[in-house]
Order: structure tokens, then sequence, then C-alpha cells
């Protein structure tokens, strides 16, 4: 069982997380996770259109707190756990994406800008209204952290799998 204590700190992805699209294109993703005290968490990521992480695409910033539960049914040696929102920011850094943002919303993305979603919400992080929970699991193996695999909208059910990326703590 994994306790809150062993997550108190800051975890990273220990590569860049590569993830293909329905497209056929390829984005990268970078995750920071920081847990506190008061079973808070907060979550900074970025995705990146190289693996060298140097064209990004988007990034945003969520928080909240959350809960360890039971053993997984499913996942050997993994806890359920539910990460509840509070916060939700994001902002759409390459034209396309802007685009589509604007598009989709009320056209007023600008590149580069970071916008509050939390009450709106965006065509990739809905509202804490609509989301107010991701189902999820949690899995300490030696030095690295995994969470569940994002294959699934973790809002309406828990993750199925764990992720192939680990976090390592920072």
């Amino acid at each position: 069982m994994i306790e809150s204590s062993q997550l108190l700190g800051t975890w990273v992805s220990a590569q860049p997380e590569e993830t293909h699209n329905a497209d056929g294109s390829t984005m990268f993703f970078k995750r920071e996770f920081t847990f506190t005290d008061g079973n808070n968490w907060s979550l900074k990521f970025a995705g990146f259109g190289d693996p060298a992480q140097t064209f990004s695409l988007f990034s945003g910033y969520v928080e909240g707190t959350y809960e360890i539960g039971q053993p997984s049914a499913t996942v050997e040696g993994a806890n359920e756990a539910d990460f509840h929102f509070s916060k939700k920011l994001f902002t759409a850094d390459y034209e396309a994406i802007l685009g589509y943002f604007n598009s989709a919303t009320d056209g007023q993305w600008v590149a580069g800008v970071e916008r509050d979603v939390t009450e709106s919400g965006c065509p990739f992080l809905p509202s804490v209204a609509v989301a107010p929970t991701e189902y999820d699991l949690l899995k300490l193996d030696g030095e690295n952290l995994y969470m569940g695999a994002r294959t699934s909208d973790l809002s309406q059910a828990r993750a199925p799998q764990l992720t192939e990326f680990a976090l390592v703590r920072k």
C-alpha cells in the first residue's frame, strides 16, 4: 500500500514520453508532479513536437487534492488513486493548436498566453464542473513512480493499466 508520505516532493518524467496520435503524428510529453502535505498535488505538463523538447505545442498546470485508495484489483502492486481538481490552466503555443482552440471555443486564444480554464474548460482539458476527478493508479517501483495509462477518459473510469513512462524524484 502506498502512503501519501512516500509521494512527498517533486517527480519528473524520466525521459520524453512519446505518444502517437490518431492522425499519425507523434508528440513528446513531459510531466512534473508535486505532492505536498495535506494530500495536495499539482502537475505541470507540456507537449512537444520533437524528442529534444524544443518545439513547444502546449503546456498546462492543474492542482487539487488526492486520495490513495485500495490496492488495484487489476494491476499488481498498484493502488487506486483519485485526483480531484481545483484549478486548470492551459497555454497553446503552436499555430495549428491555437487555430483549433479558437475554432472550438470563444476565439480568444493567443499563442503563449496562459488561460484559466477551471470553469470554461478547453478542447484538451475539460472544466472542473465536467471533470472534477480523475480515477488513476499509482505504483512505486524502487525509485520510480508509475501512474495510469491515459488510454481512456480517466474522469469516467479508472485507468486500466499503468503507463510505461516512469516519474523520478527531482
